[in-house]
């Protein structure tokens, strides 16, 4: 277990600008790093935890040693030397693409699962200075920072770069047949139907024009795919 010294008080969270004046026996609680490390992803080194809070010496020491019991309890997990809360979504991670809210704002959820729960949705934020500009049904590898929001999307998300589609998307009518399962009839009539699996089925409701993705074809039995968005 990490050291503990009396005398040491947890005060607030502090900024690059108040360090200075915060005394020298400072040491910060595992509420505050934990939040720290939760509200600044691309700064959550050990290195970076230590500046935030302006601990030196022994400090770093202590610090150390706190960091490795939040991983040994499950609370941390450490990526490419980045400390993050588990559960959480990766700093730089790939995501799809799936829809827009109802101001237009790019909608995404990410290609890995994170956690046993529901995916997390992250807003993704265009860039006014010419990169890159996604669309829906891309693939994007994106930097996401946790937001304060109760009802909205638990992340934003910058995109880095937008992978090169695999498939065209194909765009169908959603069909619910009477044994439950799900089919797509394509719009272009050259094109055969589609099955989709109720993972993929991404809020597509009988009747509703979608634009999906392609899987590779099976062997045996119809093509599959995944519905990337409900158009109307």
């Amino acid at each position: 277990m990490a050291r503990r010294v009396s005398g040491r008080s947890h005060g607030d969270l502090r900024t690059a600008d108040t360090r200075a004046k915060v005394k020298d026996n400072y040491r910060p609680s595992r509420d505050e790093i934990l939040r720290y490390i939760a509200e600044n992803p691309d700064r959550s080194g050990k290195r970076d935890i230590a500046k935030a809070f302006a601990l030196r010496g022994e400090d770093r020491i202590w610090l150390k040693d706190i960091l490795r019991d939040l991983q040994d309890e499950g609370l941390l997990t450490k990526e490419r030397k980045r400390l993050a809360r588990v559960g959480a979504l990766a700093h730089v991670a790939v995501l799809d693409i799936f829809g827009r809210d109802a101001d237009g704002v790019l909608l995404a959820h990410p290609t890995e699962a994170v956690g046993n729960g529901e995916p997390p949705v992250i807003a993704i934020r265009v860039s006014r200075g010419g990169g890159p500009t996604p669309g829906i049904g891309d693939r994007v590898l994106a930097k996401t920072f946790p937001t304060d929001e109760v009802t909205g999307p638990a992340y934003t998300g910058r995109v880095m770069k937008i992978f090169e589609k695999r498939t065209e998307a194909v765009l169908g009518v959603f069909r619910v047949l009477q044994d439950g399962t799900f089919r797509i009839e394509p719009v272009e009539r050259r094109q055969p139907e589609l099955v989709v699996d109720k993972e993929f089925q991404n809020g597509a409701k009988n009747g509703d024009l979608v634009e999906v993705e392609p899987a590779r074809a099976s062997r045996y039995g119809l093509p599959r795919a995944k519905v990337l968005a409900v158009l109307g």
